[in-house]
C-alpha cells in the first residue's frame, strides 16, 4: 500500500473518505455516481476482477486508460464497471456457497472507489466509497460545479470569507490600513454574520467595534479580548481560548496557538494585555477547511495542527519583523502542512514590513500547494 499512501499524501491530497453501505440493487452507488459525474471533467480508471496485491495494482495499473467525460453516457460506463464486478462477486459467493467451497478471492473483497479532487468537493457527495471488492476504481479530476468558498483579501491580515449563509470578516482592519485604501468598507462588510479576531492588536481588531454595532454581527475572540470588547459596547460577543472550539450554524472555529502578543494601548499610553494571540482554524460543513495563522513565527507544533485539522487553505503571515518572514513562512507550509491553496498576508501595508510576497513565493517552489497573491479586494473561489 506504500504507493497508494504516497498518492494520497502527495499531489492529489484532497481525498475525502466516507464509507457508503452496500446495496444489492446498487441504488446507493448509482446515486453517488449521479452526483459525481457533473463534478469532474477528467478521470482515470484502473482495476481487475481477480485477487491482487494492493501495491502491485497501484504501482502498475494506475493509468490503465483515460476517458474524457463529455456527457452522461460515461455514467453508464462507470456503472457497468462497478456493477459487473459486484455482480461477479455476488455470483461467485453464491455459487461457492452452494458447493460448500471458499470463494476464489483472497480475504474480504471490496471495490474501492477513490475520488481525488484538485479543488473543493462536497464531503457527502464525492468520497471514498467502500463496496464489496475485486478491484479499485480510481477517479480524480477537476471540480466543475459552483465553488462554495469565496475568500477576499482586504489587505494586511484582513479577510472576508463567504460560505453558504456564513459571511465572515477576520481581523477587519480597514481604517488606517494602507492595503485597504481604495476599497469600500460598506461593501467589504455587507451582510456579515460573524467577525473573528486572532488577537488584540489595533491592526487586527481594527474597525470591529463600529462594524459590530452597524451590522449586528457576532464577534468571536479570546476570552480576555471578548471581555474588553463588551466594555466598548459590542452587544453580541462570543469567546473561546487556545485549544477550544466554538460552533456556529454551518461552521466551527478552533483557537490554535500562535507565537505573538496581544494587547491594546489605552489613551494614557499604557499597554494592557488582552489574552493570548491565536490562529483560527475554520471547518465548514460544506467547504474547505481554512487556517488563518494570525500573527506568528514558525513552531514545530504546526505539525500537530495539520494532523488534527488537515486544513485545505492557509492564510499565512509573511511580512517579517512582527511575524515570520517569507522564507520561514514557506518553510512552515512546506514542512508542517499539506495545503492545497495558500494566500500570504501581513505584507505590503506598513513600510517596516516586507512589501512583496517574492520571498514566500520563491520558498514555495516545488510545493504542491498553489500560492495565490491576489490584489486587495480581489475575490478567490475555492
Amino acid at each position: 500500500m506504500k504507493r497508494f499512501r504516497e498518492l494520497l499524501d502527495g499531489k492529489y491530497r484532497h481525498v475525502v473518505r466516507c464509507p457508503l453501505s452496500f446495496s444489492d440493487e446498487f441504488g446507493a452507488q448509482h446515486q453517488t455516481l449521479d452526483r459525481l459525474v457533473p463534478a469532474i471533467d477528467f478521470f482515470r480508471i484502473s482495476g481487475q476482477a481477480d485477487r491482487f496485491d494492493d501495491s502491485a495494482l497501484l504501482d502498475d495499473r494506475i493509468g490503465a486508460f483515460d476517458l474524457q467525460i463529455l456527457d452522461q453516457r460515461y455514467l453508464v460506463t462507470i456503472r457497468k464497471h462497478v456493477a459487473c464486478r459486484i455482480a461477479h462477486f455476488v455470483r461467485a459467493q453464491s455459487f461457492c456457497g452452494q458447493l460448500g467451497r471458499r470463494p476464489p478471492f483472497a480475504g474480504r473483497l471490496v471495490i474501492h472507489v477513490i475520488v481525488i479532487i484538485r479543488g473543493h468537493c462536497r464531503l457527502s457527495e464525492i468520497s471514498v466509497v467502500r463496496l464489496f471488492k475485486p478491484s479499485y476504481v480510481i477517479i480524480y479530476g477537476q471540480y466543475k460545479g459552483e465553488l462554495p468558498m469565496k475568500i477576499t483579501w482586504l489587505g494586511h491580515s484582513a479577510f472576508r470569507l463567504e460560505n453558504g449563509s456564513a459571511k465572515i470578516l477576520i481581523d477587519p482592519f480597514f481604517t488606517g490600513n494602507p492595503g485597504f485604501a481604495g476599497q469600500d468598507a460598506k461593501s467589504a462588510a455587507e451582510g456579515i454574520t460573524h467577525i473573528l479576531l486572532t488577537h488584540g492588536h489595533g491592526d487586527h481588531v481594527g474597525d470591529t467595534v463600529q462594524l459590530a454595532r452597524e451590522t449586528g454581527a457576532t464577534v468571536l475572540a479570546n476570552a480576555d479580548l471578548a471581555a474588553w470588547l463588551s466594555t466598548k459596547g459590542v452587544a453580541k460577543v462570543d469567546m473561546g481560548n487556545t485549544g477550544g472550539t466554538v460552533h456556529f450554524d454551518g461552521f466551527s472555529v478552533t483557537f490554535t496557538n500562535a507565537l505573538h502578543s496581544s494587547a491594546q494601548i489605552t489613551e494614557d499610553g499604557v499597554s494592557h494585555s488582552l489574552g493570548n494571540a491565536n490562529g483560527l482554524m475554520l471547518h465548514f460543513e460544506d467547504g474547505p477547511a481554512v487556517y488563518h495563522m494570525g500573527d506568528t513565527d514558525i513552531f514545530s507544533d504546526m505539525k500537530l495542527i495539520n494532523e488534527l485539522h488537515q486544513p485545505d487553505i492557509g492564510l499565512v503571515p509573511i511580512g517579517d519583523r512582527f511575524t515570520m518572514g517569507g522564507a520561514v513562512a514557506a518553510l512552515a507550509c512546506q514542512r508542517f502542512f499539506k495545503f492545497a491553496n495558500v494566500i500570504p498576508c501581513h505584507y505590503g501595508s506598513f513600510p517596516i514590513v516586507d512589501q512583496t510576497p517574492e520571498k514566500f513565493v520563491a520558498g514555495m517552489e516545488g510545493s504542491d500547494a498553489r500560492v495565490h497573491t491576489p490584489k486587495p479586494g480581489e475575490i478567490l473561489s475555492f
